[in-house]
């Protein structure tokens, strides 16, 4: 078929001067309208689904904080303050809480942590055991889109979440779950949860796009230039 097509070509007269300078302004018309129309409507449909497979993990750990959060004592919670206290009951029993929201709803890691005066956090205890009482949260000196997301949920009273953030290949998602004492906020449980195949499914979709977007221009083109 491509060879009859080229063969038909041979047969069509040399194109004037005029006419050649026609199809290209038609080439670059169809160019512009790809751009100006197209790309828009795929990127607004790329963004769609990417917030549509964001919100759906968001869903799912936002029932996790809830029902992690009501299984804590806020009050012992709040009396941890310092390393030496990880030797007391109250740690402990946060310590069993933390591992049992891990392992019942299958999440990467439960944390507790907390804000200094000076807008800083502190660790109070996780369910891995990776962070030690009063430990500073450097994720947030890393990532300061998880610091603005904590500052939210602790300011406001209200879960919150982060959106999809790398480290390294790995992506991971969060939500930041408000625990109360006496109407005060004294801790945020983190839920932190491996996002990877969520980015790789929104890497899908895009790579789906720019075929479509990169073959629909190219047969175009070679449309717009054939007459």
């Amino acid at each position: 078929m491509l060879k009859s097509f080229a063969h038909w070509r041979r047969q069509l007269p040399p194109l004037s001067t005029g006419v050649r300078s026609l199809v290209v302004k038609h080439i670059v018309f169809f160019i512009a309208i790809q751009l100006l129309v197209v790309v828009p409507i795929a990127s607004t449909y790329l963004h769609s689904v990417g917030r549509l497979l964001t919100d759906r993990l968001a869903a799912q750990l936002v029932v996790v904080g809830e029902r992690g959060s009501a299984l804590l004592d806020p009050s012992a919670v709040a009396a941890i303050g310092t390393p030496a206290d990880a030797a007391t009951p109250a740690y402990a029993q946060v310590r069993t809480t933390l591992q049992r929201i891990q392992a019942d709803f299958d999440v990467d890691n439960a944390v507790l942590y907390r804000r200094l005066a000076d807008g800083s956090y502190t660790y109070i205890a996780d369910g891995s055991g990776n962070f030690t009482v009063g430990e500073h949260v450097a994720l947030h000196d890393h990532f300061p889109a998880t610091l603005r997301a904590a500052n939210r949920a602790w300011n406001s009273g209200e879960l919150g979440q982060t959106d999809l953030f790398a480290s390294g290949d790995t992506q991971w998602f969060q939500i930041n779950v408000p625990l109360k004492a006496q109407g005060r906020v004294v801790a945020l449980l983190l839920i932190n949860k491996f996002a990877t195949p969520v980015d790789v499914e929104i890497q899908r979709h895009r790579h789906k796009i720019l075929v479509g977007v990169s073959l629909a221009t190219a047969l175009g083109v070679l449309l717009w230039g054939s007459f």
